[in-house]
């Protein structure tokens, strides 16, 4: 995951937004149109959380979380370049329709066959059990939602 950050910070395709999506999808492990979709209403700073939720209910479930503590440097730095209803990952504050390309292309630089944007969902789960994060804990993170 080092080189695929390094590769997508190099990577003449990859703008701002393709590191911070990467991050994004290691430390929360959401899906890539959760990401997409994320707006700065939704990430509130000060109490450290991000909420996916959008007022649909799907069987996919987004839910909010707490933001990891080496996220949120991340999100600080990135929240000073958007707007107060923007999208998180934007290109000139539009929301960016996919990443595919940039992604692609940022694998490829880093030597990585066979990656999408899923496979960073898959790779925070494994480093939470590698961390011996209790199940029931990971999966509360994975999956919960925001309670009001």
């Amino acid at each position: 995951m080092a080189r695929l950050l390094r590769a997508a910070l190099r990577s003449p395709k990859a703008r701002l937004y393709l590191p911070l999506f990467i991050l994004l999808a290691l430390y929360t492990g959401r899906r890539k149109a959760a990401i997409l979709s994320l707006r700065w209403h939704q990430v509130n700073l000060d109490a450290e959380t991000i909420n996916f939720e959008q007022g649909w209910r799907t069987k996919k479930r987004k839910g909010g979380i707490p933001i990891p503590p080496r996220l949120l440097p991340h999100l600080i730095r990135a929240r000073r370049r958007g707007t107060d209803l923007g999208y998180v990952l934007h290109i000139n504050g539009e929301r960016i329709g996919d990443i595919k390309k940039g992604f692609e292309a940022a694998c490829l630089k880093a030597g990585l066959h066979d990656t999408t944007p899923h496979v960073l969902k898959h790779t925070a789960i494994t480093w939470a059990m590698q961390n011996r994060i209790d199940l029931w804990q990971a999966a509360g993170f994975f999956v919960r939602r925001c309670q009001h």
